[in-house]
């Protein structure tokens, strides 16, 4: 194939990415959907994955910088709402703007540093041609919509640490990657392994046996992780350190089981199974995993993962609801529940202009049924964890605490459990958590996570058998 002009290169970039720009605006800041469009029409005209990856780059940043470009686009006469665009809101000047700051982004990435060494670095500085500009509230400076800037100052106490949080919903999330134990590799063998693949990778203070962060990509662009050797061997799998404590959240308790009797775990709402996996690569020599769902293809995705990691053998998959064998059967129940999903907006661009002040409710019924069924599953002695990937209180120490006043809590016999005791005294140190807490909050400002949130309890081991009477000696005669 016949390489183009430079010119030819930028000129097609330049076009495509405003053609994107104007579509994601006109779609209502749905701004992976106008993305796929804009690369379908304009794929023959990019050359390689290069050319494409800066045309996604500038579509997907609308939704992160749409407020805020509307406010340097209209001074010094803006009246408007910053959800709304006025008519000289053109997609070339928002594109010239996109670029500037997608330009501000393009340097290498800070080593992972910070309080707990865990931050990423933040988004770049705001300014315009006259120097620095001063947005009147968080909405406008960090395009939020306005429902979420006061949720957010409510939630978190002061402009300050909102404004952190918010810093953070627009900057680049740390990629994260949890080695698997079951292969027996060696976390310094993998990590040569990644860089010999161009993908440089530092240890996870938080995770310091499992997991690690990409530091660098030796090429600049994204790292091809599932184009890695060990990707490809199933020896490393793409996955938040929140989501990797969550699952940690779940260690069984007591002893390991033994070959004659193994023990189970259960990962009560697997989705596409990130933690049944690690779950499974933690615990395989002595419990087995029952990964469950209402999605029978969430399930079988599962499957072609567990496969790829050599893991098959230790996991079974359920789909709801379970059966009478599952009751009181588990040392461990781990409960990730469907929910608002405000901890992930940095993930995906658009939601924030999606949601609904009403969906910070919308959920709460289905958590407590969910919570409230899950832990019948829990085996006297075991462990119930309740996970939410949000950072609403509505949904999760709200959800808790109902739980906790329900007959069925007491009637089982659950109480807190500390969460140290599942993730060690070294990360428990790391994330400042209190002596004997069982619940938490991860924030991305604060511990380098998306926002998510997990509960631990401990079932009541069961009572004794009492002796039975020994009957007296028969009569010989």
């Amino acid at each position: 194939m016949k390489r183009k002009a430079p010119d030819a290169e930028d000129d097609a970039v330049c076009q495509a990415s405003a053609a994107g720009v104007e579509m994601a605006l006109a779609a209502g800041f749905a701004a992976h959907d106008a993305c796929r469009k804009v690369l379908r029409k304009w794929g023959k005209r990019l050359h390689g994955d290069g050319e494409r990856g800066r045309v996604a780059q500038r579509v997907l940043q609308v939704p992160m910088l749409q407020a805020t470009l509307l406010y340097e686009l209209t001074q010094p006469d803006f009246e408007r709402p910053a959800e709304t665009y006025p008519p000289q809101y053109t997609a070339e000047k928002a594109l010239a703007l996109l670029n500037r700051y997608v330009q501000s982004r393009e340097q290498p990435p800070p080593e992972p540093g910070g309080a707990a060494g865990i931050h990423p670095g933040g988004p770049p500085p705001k300014h315009s041609a006259a120097g620095p500009v001063e947005y009147p509230d968080l909405a406008t400076e960090f395009s939020i919509p306005r429902w979420l800037e006061q949720f957010l100052l409510d939630r978190l106490g002061s402009r300050e640490e909102a404004a952190r949080y918010c810093e953070l919903l627009n900057a680049p999330a740390d990629t994260c990657l949890r080695v698997n134990p079951h292969k027996a590799v060696a976390v310094e063998d993998v990590r040569a392994s990644l860089e010999a693949d161009g993908i440089v990778a530092a240890a996870d203070p938080l995770l310091p046996e499992t997991g690690l962060v990409i530091s660098r990509v030796k090429s600049g662009g994204k790292a091809n992780v599932k184009g890695s050797a060990m990707w490809q061997a199933g020896v490393v799998e793409v996955q938040d350190r929140g989501s990797q404590l969550l699952a940690a959240a779940a260690r069984p308790p007591g002893a390991a089981g033994s070959a004659a009797k193994r023990g189970r775990i259960l990962d009560y709402c697997c989705g596409l199974g990130g933690k049944a996996l690690q779950l499974a690569s933690t615990w395989c020599a002595s419990h087995d995993v029952v990964a469950a769902d209402i999605s029978a293809e969430a399930t079988r995705e599962l499957g072609n993962r567990l496969k790829r990691c050599g893991l098959q053998e230790f996991v079974a998959t359920e789909l709801h609801p379970l059966g009478p064998s599952h009751s009181h059967a588990y040392d461990s129940v781990l409960v990730d529940a469907p929910c608002g999903a405000l901890g992930r907006l940095r993930r995906r661009t658009d939601n924030r202009w999606r949601m609904a002040p009403d969906s910070l409710r919308s959920f709460v019924p289905t958590q407590k049924s969910i919570l409230s069924s899950a832990a019948t599953h829990v085996a006297p002695g075991g462990v119930l964890v309740y996970a939410t990937c949000t950072i609403n209180p509505l949904e999760n120490e709200a959800v808790v605490r109902s739980f906790e006043a329900t007959e069925g809590y007491r009637s089982l016999g659950f109480a807190p459990d500390a969460l140290e005791a599942a993730w060690g005294p070294a990360t428990a140190r790391l994330l400042g958590l209190g002596a004997g807490q069982h619940d938490m909050t991860l924030f991305p400002h604060r511990h380098g996570t998306d926002g998510f949130f997990v509960c631990r309890w401990r079932r009541a081991p069961a009572a004794p058998a009492s002796p039975t009477a020994r009957s007296p000696p028969a009569n010989p005669c």
